[in-house]
This record gives C-alpha cells, sequence and structure tokens, in this order.
C-alpha cells in the first residue's frame, strides 16, 4: 500500500547485553557471544553475534533479545565474528559458541574440502544456489597420483536378515552404495564403497581394476571422475567362493580380499 513502510530485515545480528545472565535465545542457526568488561567504565556486559535461517526484522530481533540489549545489522560477518572472540576485554570461560556458521562467515574455498553430502547437511542453502559449481568442481579437478593406496575390501556374506547392509553403512559416514552396470554417478570422492546385495552383477576385469592399487578414472553419465575410495564393502547371501562360476582361476580376485566375516545370526535392532 503506497506509503507503507517495510522495516528492512536480515539474518546476520551484532548485539550487546547487559544482563548478568547469558541470553537465552532459540531459533538460530548460529551463535557466539562471550562476557566482556567495558576498560572505560568497567561495566560488564555481554557481546555477540546471531545469524538466523530466515531474515527478521530489526524490531522483531530487539524483542527477541530483550529491552537491555542493543543491536544491529552485521554489515561484515568475519569480521562480527572474530570481534566476539577478542581476548583483551573477555572475561575468562565465559565465550559460549553453537550452530553452524553461515558459508559467508568461512574462508574462501572452504567447501572444496568438504563431500557434497556434508555440504547438502551442514549448508542445505548456500547448496540450493552453488550445487552446480560445486558438481562441476568435483567433476574437473584433477588428483595427480601414481598409485593409490592399497584398498581395503571387507565381504560381509550370510542368509537374509542378519544385518549385513545395516553393519556396511554403520562402518563409515561417507559411503557411496554403487549401482550394478559400469556407471558411477552420484560418486563424489567417498572413500567407502558398497556394493549391497552382491551377485558377480559386475564384470570381473572392471572389479579388479577398481579394487586395485592403480589410479583408474570411473564413468559418470557426460565424464569420468577419480576413484579415490580405499575402502570397499561387499554385502551378499552367497558365499564369496560361489561368485563368479564362469571364472576358472579367481586368485587375482582372491588377493584383492581383505577380511571375509560370515554372518548368520539373526539381526535385532534393539
Amino acid at each position: 500500500m503506497p506509503g507503507q513502510h517495510h522495516q528492512p530485515r536480515g539474518r546476520a545480528f551484532c548485539f550487546t547485553a547487559f544482563y548478568d545472565t547469558p541470553p537465552t535465545i532459540i531459533g538460530y542457526q548460529y551463535i557466539i557471544y562471550q562476557r566482556e568488561i567495558c576498560p572505560s567504565t568497567g561495566t560488564l556486559h555481554w557481546q555477540g553475534f546471531i545469524y538466523f535461517t530466515n531474515p527478521r526484522s530489526f524490531n522483531a530481533v530487539k524483542q527477541l533479545m530483550g529491552g537491555l540489549t542493543h543491536i544491529e545489522f552485521a554489515m561484515d560477518i568475519p569480521k562480527s565474528i572474530e570481534y566476539c572472540k577478542k581476548q583483551e576485554t573477555a572475561v575468562p570461560d565465559t565465550q559460549f559458541e553453537d550452530g553452524t556458521p553461515p558459508p559467508s562467515a568461512l574462508p574462501p574455498g572452504w567447501w572444496q574440502q568438504l563431500t557434497i553430502q556434508s555440504l547438502w547437511e551442514d549448508h542445505p542453502e548456500w547448496m540450493l544456489k552453488h550445487y552446480a559449481g560445486v558438481l562441476a568442481y568435483h567433476k574437473t579437478k584433477k588428483v595427480v597420483k601414481f598409485a593409490r593406496q592399497k584398498p581395503n575390501v571387507t565381504i560381509l556374506w550370510g542368509p537374509p536378515g542378519t544385518g549385513k547392509s545395516h553393519l556396511a553403512r554403520s562402518l563409515s559416514d561417507d559411503y557411496y552404495i554403487k549401482p550394478s552396470g559400469p556407471w558411477w554417478d552420484g560418486y563424489h570422492g567417498q572413500n567407502t564403497v558398497i556394493f549391497d546385495d552382491f551377485y558377480s552383477s559386475e564384470k570381473y576385469c572392471d572389479l579388479l581394476r577398481w579394487l586395485s592399487e592403480n589410479p583408474i578414472r570411473v564413468p559418470i553419465k557426460g565424464s569420468t571422475t577419480d576413484l579415490e575410495a580405499t575402502n570397499f564393502i561387499f554385502t551378499s547371501n552367497q558365499n564369496p567362493d560361489s561368485w563368479y562360476p564362469q571364472i576358472e582361476d579367481k586368485s587375482a580376485l582372491k588377493r584383492r580380499i581383505t577380511e571375509i566375516i560370515h554372518m548368520e545370526t539373526p539381526y535385532c535392532s534393539e
């Protein structure tokens, strides 16, 4: 409506709270504060920075923080966070930090060292905007290797219902479930590859190459990517001795296997 005033909104705020007890705030994505003493007046206060998932108006944040709190929009997020960590005026052992910092608070290139899975978990909104670029980076980055670390190959076999798949997934947080066939779509450098319900479905020659120490690039739709995994886990209802019955000499595969675990006890989740 004409003449209607809209308050500016933001997600990042600096605050100075003049309370005896620490701020009690909910609904934030990230917060950091510490108790400080003003060097000129000796006044005690809480100096902090807070970041919300969704934009909020100045008055809404002011009401949330209480009347004895001075707040400002944070114009420089990294500097605002560092300001809450200064030691010159800090009261010892009062610093509090919780939540996930916004990406703008992180150093340049911070995302290049993280897996795509962890980026989606910790920074979903950022990934919605940058997923295409992150995916392109992971597809095209060059990893110069003369040899891979010797892979660890574990086989979990036994009748259905013994918890093989559950155990395989519990051994690593950074795993990739390999679909049958030559394609590795969705693989982005995960260290653990799981072949679930394996029944000799992969080409024998491909399997030997994947489980070797030699550097190898695997196909994804429209490109290839380095296979960086050093941990391979197979689950199967079949004894691995019965895999690939058409192959007369399977010594090359057996040499690559680190451990075979026969699971017979029915799995109970409780």
